[in-house]
């Protein structure tokens, strides 16, 4: 019988800060530092953890009969603050509500985040940024516009573009209008004209048919004046005012002059019940 005797070996694991909890190849053995006897001769992977840092992984080689000494150490995760305001605002992290005005993190995990300040009849306050291990982060989120006031303001946007380009295509269109009946002015007045001349030098019927077609000429005539002018005012008039809608299209919600006994904290609340 040959009896065969397993190669082992030892560790001390030490951890910085101390504290972390240790994993040895997916199983825990305890909190650092610690001495590890009876481990098989090869490689193993270790894991400290420790609550606002960030798990660090190693791997080791233990040989026989010898103690090794490893030290793991860990970086402390970002930190964050939010401050949100007017009044009891809620503190939402990557879609969890994390706490109300003003909330401290300590452990935030490393990567991209979104943070966001709500309160009822107040547009959200949003900020994305990106964490790394041992930044600190502080943001203050403040609910400056009220729901309300971005919609009216939306809603101006739309009323000048629409308006503006009504205005503008349709003023185009009349001057159209207007350039065409200038033309038919100028055409039924040198058709009159003509008639005008001829008629001195004709008799009977043909002279009753030339004159009645003066009466119908000096009837385009007038409609043709009316029609210019008339289109040409108006589509003057749309276009300017066309060009004024598009030209003061706001840039930004106006601001709101609030009595001064309302607390900014009710602020949502009476633009509300006052719109």
């Amino acid at each position: 019988e040959i009896a065969l005797i397993q190669m082992v070996g030892s560790l001390m694991v030490f951890s910085e800060p101390a504290g972390g909890e240790l994993t040895v190849d997916g199983s825990r053995v305890g909190t650092l530092p610690q001495k590890l006897k009876g481990l098989v001769v090869g490689p193993h992977t270790l894991r400290v953890e420790k609550a606002g840092y960030t798990p660090t992984e190693k791997a080791v080689m233990v040989t026989e009969g010898e103690l090794h000494k490893v030290r793991l150490k860990m970086s402390r995760k970002a930190s964050l603050t939010v401050s949100c305001g007017p009044g009891d605002g809620v503190v939402d992290l990557d879609g969890d509500k994390i706490g109300r005005k003003k909330v401290f993190l300590d452990a935030i995990e490393s990567g991209k985040h979104e943070v966001a300040c709500m309160s009822p009849g107040y547009v959200v306050a949003k900020r994305r940024f990106s964490a790394e291990p041992g930044q600190r982060y502080d943001f203050q989120l403040r609910l400056d516009t009220p729901a309300l006031l971005l919609a009216k303001y939306q809603q101006d946007r739309k009323s000048h573009q629409l308006w503006g380009w009504l205005g503008t295509v349709g003023g185009t269109a009349l001057g159209f209008v207007a350039v065409w009946a200038r033309l038919r002015y100028a055409s039924a007045s040198d058709e009159h004209a003509k008639a005008k001349e001829e008629l001195p030098g004709l008799w009977g019927e043909e002279a009753e048919s030339v004159a009645r077609q003066m009466d119908d000429l000096r009837t385009d005539i007038q409609t043709y004046s009316v029609l210019t002018w008339g289109c040409a005012t108006a589509g003057a008039a749309a276009l300017a005012y066309g060009i004024y809608q598009l030209a003061t299209i706001p840039s930004h919600p106006k601001g709101l002059k609030i009595a001064p006994w309302i607390a900014p904290d009710s602020t949502g609340a009476v633009i509300t019940v006052g719109w």
